[in-house]
């Protein structure tokens, strides 16, 4: 009877020491998978900064573009008298950017104060835009007049400027490489087609 006990006592001091013996490896086991998850969230989540910013500086591009194109800033006032529809300025990825969550860390702060402030002055070019547009449409001999204040405003100035410092910023801060090429030139792949 005393063997038959003190087996049994071995056999739970035993069991005892493999369930603490197996806490104490999950537990640092699990310590170091949340490690290891948490670092991997992070590589996804600047690779998702990443590419959420090249998209973006895609759309700058083509704002730029847009905002300097003979269109919107013709050589004389020729041009200027003539009815034109604008190109109207992209806003999707600058959306996207900001609902995003991805810039609110205090070291994005400058980013997204500059976007929300691009945003809202894309949108507001865009109003003037279509109210030109119609305006000209309805009244074709004040053409001259509303393109050239166009031209001429404040809005374009200081909107290409904002571009512009956000560009720079993107290169110093988040290394986007201004020199990217987005787009390929579907005038020359058209016409080399024909050939």
């Amino acid at each position: 009877m005393n063997g038959n006990l003190l087996i049994f006592l071995g056999t739970v001091l035993i069991a005892i020491g493999g369930v603490t013996a197996t806490y104490g490896w999950n537990k640092n086991s699990s310590s170091e998978t949340r490690k290891i998850i948490a670092s991997n969230q992070m590589e996804e989540m600047e690779s998702r900064k990443s590419s959420m910013l090249k998209a973006f500086h895609a759309e700058l591009l083509n704002n730029f573009h847009i905002i300097t194109s003979k269109r919107i800033n013709p050589d004389n006032d020729e041009e200027l008298s003539k009815f034109a529809f604008y190109g109207r300025l992209e806003s999707s990825v600058l959306s996207s950017l900001i609902s995003s969550g991805l810039f609110v860390e205090k070291s994005d702060r400058l980013l997204l104060t500059y976007l929300v402030d691009l945003n809202n002055r894309i949108n507001d070019l865009n109003n003037r835009f279509g109210y030109i547009e119609s305006t000209i449409l309805n009244r074709p001999k004040s053409a001259l007049e509303y393109r050239k204040a166009m031209k001429e405003s404040e809005a374009i100035k200081v909107t290409s400027i904002r571009m512009t410092n956000i560009a720079k910023l993107l290169e110093q801060k988040y290394e986007v490489d201004l020199d990217a090429s987005y787009f390929y030139n579907l005038d020359q792949i058209e016409s080399s087609s024909k050939k």
